[in-house]
């Protein structure tokens, strides 16, 4: 499939010229051309800043599901929570895409990460059927959304080696998503029953996103979006 998939993007099919000549008119763009000024530092906030989530999204998604079961046993509610989650990135794609350009994404993965912080929160504070629900839907709500978001910042601050910079911020996600099971492997050892283990773990997972969220409104503060004149 991906073999089929990547013979239709390799430039030659005629449907995707417009796409390709809207792509390189906007890296050609003053407000483009104007963004490689932007020095290295920013570019390493923002790239650990999206690493972070990969971390959060990760122990999340891989403990709560156990947390959801021993809260509650025999629940024939349990199957449900992947497809809210499911239900969620759907939402939060559609409302991406509704967005109308020329904001500080910044700001838009701030609060995509405060969304996934508070989801966790739910969860850890109302152990129960709608408490796991609402968590799952928050989980996914940004999921996608943020990295819609993350991908097009890149453009703005690198738009000469965008696709490189892509690259890097998701490996530094995946590197996130690598380090989040050994960490609660680590915390194990440490408690004195599994459920202290996973609920220690989710409220690391939710700091991690607020960090990361607050590391979004410094960055936007700090470096504000310059605008051409």
């Amino acid at each position: 499939m991906t073999a089929l998939v990547w013979r239709r993007l390799d430039g030659s099919d005629e449907r995707l010229q417009p796409l390709t000549a809207r792509v390189h008119k906007e890296a050609c763009e003053p407000s483009a051309v104007a963004s490689v000024g932007h020095g290295s530092f920013e570019m390493v906030l923002l790239t650990l800043a999206y690493g972070i989530a990969g971390f959060g999204y990760i122990i999340t998604a891989t403990f709560l599901p156990v947390i959801a079961r021993a809260a509650l046993p025999g629940s024939h509610w349990l199957d449900l929570f992947w497809p809210l989650f499911g239900l969620g990135v759907m939402t939060g794609a559609w409302l991406a895409t509704r967005i109308r350009p020329g904001g500080d994404l910044r700001l838009l993965l701030l609060c995509g990460y405060l969304i996934q912080a508070f989801g966790i929160g739910i969860s850890l504070w109302s152990p129960s059927l709608i408490g796991f629900a609402l968590g799952s839907l928050l989980l996914g709500l940004p999921f996608t959304a943020n990295t819609f978001f993350a991908l097009q910042e890149v453009r703005r601050l690198r738009p000469a080696a965008a696709a490189s910079f892509m690259g890097l911020m998701t490996a530094t996600y995946s590197v996130g998503q690598i380090l989040g099971p050994p960490l609660v492997a680590v915390l194990m050892h440490g408690a004195r029953t599994p459920g202290e283990t996973f609920t220690l773990s989710l409220q690391i997972a939710a700091a991690t996103l607020l960090f990361g969220a607050c590391t979004f409104g410094w960055m936007a503060r700090v470096y504000p979006v310059k605008r051409p004149v």
